[in-house]
């Protein structure tokens, strides 16, 4: 199966569990491709009209510290893209989900 068509499956599984986009960075992790080949076929989607794409999104980690003294948090930011799906790519996940 081509990369985009990978990277449409995992994103429509992802939306239809959470009702919200996926970022490059969590599409990178789950199918272990690079980075960069994400980027790319995000961008392939987007010019074929199966999602939007956002650039350059803030995305944050949030780690939760604590001991006998008491808690402390720490978020780091992660600018990465985010692809958000379109109602016709979500019907043809149910056409073919049957």
């Amino acid at each position: 199966m081509p990369l985009k068509e990978t990277v449409l499956d995992a994103a429509l599984e992802h939306w239809s569990q959470n009702f919200t986009g996926i970022s490059a960075l969590s599409l990178t992790e789950a199918i272990g491709h690079s980075h960069a080949d994400i980027l790319s076929a995000f961008d392939q989607l987007a010019e074929e009209g199966k999602g939007t794409l956002r650039r350059n999104v803030t995305l944050y980690t949030a780690t939760l510290q604590c001991d006998n003294r008491g808690c402390s948090d720490y978020s780091e930011p992660h600018v990465c893209y985010a692809w958000c799906r379109l109602h016709q790519a979500v019907r043809h996940q149910q056409r073919c989900l049957g």
